[in-house]
């Protein structure tokens, strides 16, 4: 377990830095976010919440950089996005179209914040992996095609963000802003 412990560390340590860096966010005291180190779990990785306190249980033979990275940044913004739940409002409407997708998983169905969360992580997630423009835009239409509307209006909004220099948590209400809901709802 020591071995798998450390052989996890680095890139756990970099997927830190560096979406924290990304965000310009700063862990508030409290909040843990844990990995657990499990060998025999196979090829899965399971991520739980409970309030502030987020686990990962994670196999060290299995390339989870990505899954813990995804889990991190889900640390990081849902917070944010919770706390500004009654200026989400507006995007209820896409909510409501994202739920004709097909492919939209299940757990984002039934929860509206948990789908922004998620088309917000997707796309903070697009944005840092500094993709040409044309797998760019394959991703984006995948994730549209997988029910996460939000992400394309996001990313336009994430390339603002980068230019400014408040953390997301000040940023967050004008990228809200930045949705123009209307057109999206036509689009």
């Amino acid at each position: 377990y020591e071995q798998s412990k450390m052989q996890l560390f680095d890139p756990l340590t970099k997927q830190v830095l560096v979406s924290s860096a990304y965000l310009r966010e700063v862990v508030s005291p409290g909040r843990k976010f844990t990995v657990y180190v499990e060998p025999l779990l196979g090829g899965q990785i399971h991520v739980r919440n409970i309030g502030d306190q987020y686990a990962l249980v994670v196999n060290p033979a299995v390339d989870s950089a990505d899954d813990m990275r995804h889990a991190f940044l889900h640390f990081l913004l849902d917070p944010i996005v919770i706390r500004y739940r009654d200026k989400l409002l507006p995007e209820d409407v896409l909510f409501r179209i994202a739920l004709r997708a097909p492919r939209l998983p299940q757990g984002l169905r039934t929860d509206s914040l948990a789908f922004f969360a998620e088309c917000l992580v997707h796309a903070v997630e697009l944005r840092m992996s500094k993709l040409p423009p044309e797998q760019l835009a394959k991703e984006v239409d995948r994730a549209d095609g997988d029910g996460l509307v939000l992400v394309r209006p996001l990313m336009p909004a994430l390339q603002k963000f980068e230019a400014a220099e408040p953390a997301m948590s000040f940023y967050f209400p004008d990228l809200l802003k930045s949705i123009d809901a209307p057109s999206e709802r036509v689009r």
